[in-house]
């Protein structure tokens, strides 16, 4: 795989993080306030919207590794 053939995965997986996590805010923020609002959704919501932080956050790691490399190989060639 080339390094430019790298970002794009990457850039899904941001995309598909994003994504999640408005899902999830709608669920939260479709709940309201009241008490019969199930915990369960509430917790699954919650749930999702740290697991798809952890997507995006590894994903724009990688795409900060992908950028690193090109350049020293950008550097190596000059």
């Amino acid at each position: 795989m080339s390094p430019i053939s790298g970002f794009q995965p990457a850039l899904n997986g941001i995309q598909n993080g994003l994504k999640i996590i408005n899902n999830s805010a709608q669920t939260i923020s479709s709940m309201g306030i009241e008490k019969s609002s199930s915990n369960e959704t509430l917790t699954s919501a919650v749930l999702q919207m740290i697991s798809a932080e952890t997507q995006i956050a590894a994903s724009s790691k990688f795409l900060t590794v992908q950028d690193s490399v090109l350049g020293t190989l950008l550097d190596e060639m000059a």
